[in-house]
This record gives structure tokens, C-alpha cells and sequence, in this order.
């Protein structure tokens, strides 16, 4: 609710802090993107929640082990919940938020590979990594950015150099 209200004091500014639209305009990115990321993190907590209390109604044998930061990425930046791993009478290490969120550990959200996809497809991945600080905010790796971009380029099988023994 801070954030909403941050945004609506920075749309009424009567003090003149901001002067020209593009100050407006990135101090309101900035601020959506926090939005966005906190949103993201008070939506996984939830559901982390729900799933706590639906998972020991189901099996009466779960026990909790310890806790677990569980990261990934989106066009917000880097998410995070602190997960409760279980265990049960077979099993000594159950992770089931991942799977119920839709993400894995350290992944990155669908919406962010395209957004990969598409800079590294225009330019190198080093350029992409850059294109990302610039367009969304945070910091992200080149190899990270080459990973989607390469699967989809190369679905399925490992990129091969090209030999010009082939052409013969």
C-alpha cells in the first residue's frame, strides 16, 4: 500500500521536487517495479501459506524440516519466499512450493526469457545482460540471457560449431 501511495504523492507533486516528465517517468518505473517485486513476494508467502495448511490436512504423517529461501527470476528482479521443506515417512526432503508457484529454484519467469530471448536475439548476449540493467532494472548475467535464447534457437539438441567438412 506504501508503494500506491508513493506513486499517487509523485502524480500530486506540489512541491516541484520532480520538474520534467522524464523524472516523473523513471521515478514511477522505479516505483513499479518495486510494486511489481512485492507483490510477487507477498503472493508466494500466501500461497506458501495455503499450501501449508491444505498439505498437513492431506497427510497427517508431514513433518516440518527446516526452511529454505527459494529465488527466481522475474521482470521485477530477483523473488524470493522463505519455503517450508517437509518430510514424510518415505521421504526426507520434500519441496513442493516450487511446483505449486510454477517456478524453479533460481528459473526465471516466462515473461523474463522472452525478454532474454528477444535482446539476445538482437544482440550479443554481454549486450542483452546490459539491455536488461537498462530496460528493467536489475542485474543479470550474459550467460544467463544465452540459455533461452539458445533453446529455442536449438530445441532439444546442443548447438554444434559448424565444420567445413560438412560442406563437401
Amino acid at each position: 500500500m506504501a508503494r500506491v501511495q508513493t506513486i499517487m504523492q509523485i502524480a500530486s507533486d506540489k512541491q516541484g521536487a520532480l520538474q520534467k516528465a522524464d523524472q516523473v517517468e523513471e521515478a514511477l518505473v522505479q516505483e513499479i517495479r518495486q510494486l511489481g517485486n512485492a507483490t510477487m513476494r507477498h503472493w508466494a508467502a500466501s500461497a506458501q501459506e495455503t499450501m501449508h495448511q491444505n498439505l498437513q490436512q492431506q497427510d497427517s504423517t508431514l513433518r516440518r524440516g527446516k526452511k529454505k529461501i527459494l529465488k527466481w527470476w522475474t521482470v521485477f528482479g530477483l523473488a524470493e519466499v522463505q519455503e517450508q521443506i517437509w518430510a514424510n515417512a518415505t521421504k526426507t526432503y520434500l519441496r513442493p512450493l516450487p511446483e505449486r508457484l510454477g517456478v524453479s529454484p533460481l528459473g526465471k519467469s516466462a515473461r523474463l526469457q522472452r525478454v532474454l530471448t528477444d535482446f539476445g536475439v538482437e544482440h550479443s548476449f554481454a549486450r542483452a545482460a546490459q539491455s536488461v540493467q537498462e530496460h528493467y532494472g536489475f542485474e543479470i548475467g550474459s550467460t544467463a540471457v544465452g540459455t533461452p535464447q539458445e533453446r529455442l534457437r536449438f530445441p532439444g539438441a546442443r548447438p554444434r560449431l559448424f565444420s567445413m567438412s560438412a560442406c563437401r
